[in-house]
């Protein structure tokens, strides 16, 4: 008995809702009315098979593979030409839970429920590519970098042997441990750690703000430029999302970001910012929630850094502030990064303090 195209479609379908969700399923099922359905269908051809003759375990495996080769087909993990009758046998004869976990992991991670209609809006291609100096018209996704030491761990809050421990962790050349409330605590200058390690943040959470010619807001006036993948990209929202970078349980971060400030939707990358209320300084800016590495292998890339200047061209200094907000070493740090060929955008913040410190190379 020979499977019609719409039949074996429908089971490919059916095992993707089954295995990997009904978001993935519809998400497919979208794509599919684009116009590649006539395309896709004949290759899911496995052969004559008269259902009598085959258990239930057979039938689940084909689907399952008819599911796994319609996936890598619609979102490009695999070509036409790659679906040969090898493939196919070999696939019949991969165990049911290895076909499954496959196709669960050719999908974007999500750690949500939630459909993917928006995410095709970040790709990378949809974004400005930053070049060295100030550029007119821009739309990026950049990660604000604090300036000063941040506070990490307390003394007070644990034992002298998990104290030791904390201290090891970080490297000296980026620690330090100040007197304070009950005793010591230790500060971790992550600015310095980013600037000469830029990859460190592939192995994190990352809050990141789209900025754009128009809407400039930022938490801080300086940071990284990114390129990343629309696979990395979690949660997006006008609005400060408040993520914890360093969550004990990533998972559950994530979802409870995505959930609680984004209503449960994937905004646009338009809709974001048709929505963030500050045109410049550090208040209405927005948050769009990233991953370093998403667990497909996907890695978010350090492409420019940006750095805000006064109108006039100097450095920014934050309101009520006298001194620049990028202090003379870190900018070492910046140049240390252009030498190698990271270009440096520099982005005209009105909210800036008079400011006289001339930008040098």
């Amino acid at each position: 008995m020979f499977k019609t195209s719409d039949e074996r479609l429908r089971q490919a379908l059916d095992a993707i809702r089954v295995h990997a969700g009904a978001a993935e399923a519809e998400y497919i099922d979208e794509e599919l009315s684009r116009g590649v359905r006539l395309r896709f269908a004949p290759l899911l051809d496995i052969g004559s098979y008269d259902g009598t003759f085959r258990n239930a375990d057979e039938k689940a495996q084909r689907k399952a593979v008819r599911g796994l080769i319609l996936t890598g087909l619609v979102l490009g993990r695999i070509k036409d030409t790659d679906v040969t009758p090898a493939l196919k046998r070999e696939l019949i004869d991969t165990p049911l839970d290895e076909v499954v976990r496959r196709m669960k992991r050719a999908f974007p991670y999500r750690a949500f429920s939630g459909r993917y209609s928006n995410i095709d809006a970040w790709d990378p291609a949809n974004f400005t590519t930053p070049v060295d100096g100030v550029m007119a018209n821009f739309k990026f996704l950049v990660h604000s970098i604090m300036a000063d030491a941040s506070k990490v761990a307390s003394k007070a809050d644990m034992t002298q042997m998990e104290w030791d421990a904390t201290l090891k962790k970080w490297d000296a050349s980026i620690s330090e441990v100040k007197k304070g409330g009950l005793g010591d605590n230790l500060f971790i200058h992550f600015a310095k750690q980013y600037l000469a390690n830029p990859s460190i943040l592939k192995s994190t959470i990352i809050s990141t703000t789209l900025l754009s010619s128009q809407k400039r807001a930022s938490y801080y006036p300086f940071g990284f430029i990114l390129s990343v993948p629309k696979e990395n990209i979690y949660s997006a929202s006008s609005k400060d999302q408040s993520v914890a970078n360093r969550a004990a349980n990533a998972v559950t971060e994530l979802a409870r970001v995505y959930t609680q400030k984004a209503g449960g939707k994937l905004a646009t990358p338009d809709e974001v910012l048709q929505g963030t209320t500050g045109a410049n300084g550090n208040t209405g800016y927005n948050e769009v929630v990233v991953v370093g590495r998403s667990p497909e292998g996907q890695e978010v890339s350090v492409t420019g850094i940006f750095v805000k200047t006064h109108p006039n061209g100097n450095f920014y200094v934050a309101p009520g502030q006298s001194k620049p907000y990028v202090t003379p070493e870190l900018w070492s740090l910046v140049k240390a990064q252009r030498a190698k060929g990271i270009p440096v955008v520099r982005i005209v913040d009105a909210s800036s303090a008079p400011s006289t410190t001339a930008i040098q190379f």
